[in-house]
């Protein structure tokens, strides 16, 4: 069982549980956790802190990313994943953005140019677009999003 996958069921049986903030302070790149092992632990402090952030139970990741077998490539190319899109999306408005847009990295991984473009694209069509070094960086980018109102003051309500 991978790192996530632990945190996740601990935060589910306690979300109160101190593993995920304990383990995602550490910076990725020296605690050998892979990008799968950051996103998953960032889902299980998302679904732990559901109560203070509400608008989290709308934040999902874009499958594209991974190594695929050639005949799953072509099917899900067909269905329209494109390469580039970032990892994950909150379609919540907040400072005067239309949603959060965050590409996750870990280590020494630099954008791609496919994905340079989708940032940029996505941030002149109204989304906050950001990029963050492992799990911490993204609950950091959550965290000061949700505290804006629609506007763009700062708020802690819904």
């Amino acid at each position: 069982m991978r790192w996530g996958e632990i945190a996740w069921r601990q935060a589910q049986q306690n979300p109160d549980i101190q593993i995920i903030e304990d383990a995602l302070s550490r910076p990725p790149a020296r605690s050998g956790r892979s990008e799968h092992d950051e996103q998953a632990a960032l889902f299980a402090w998302a679904a732990a802190h559901e109560g203070r952030y509400p608008a989290l139970r709308w934040l999902f990741a874009i499958p594209n990313g991974g190594h695929r077998h050639a005949a799953v490539a072509a099917k899900l190319k067909a269905e329209g994943v494109k390469p580039g899109v970032p990892d994950l999306f909150l379609p919540v408005p907040r400072g005067g953005y239309h949603g959060l847009w965050i590409e996750l990295k870990v280590g020494a991984n630099q954008l791609t140019p496919a994905q340079q473009q989708w940032i940029e694209a996505l941030a002149r069509f109204g989304y906050l677009t950001v990029v963050c070094y492992g799990g911490a960086e993204a609950i950091a980018a959550l965290e000061q999003y949700l505290a804006q109102d629609e506007t763009g003051t700062s708020s802690e309500a819904e």
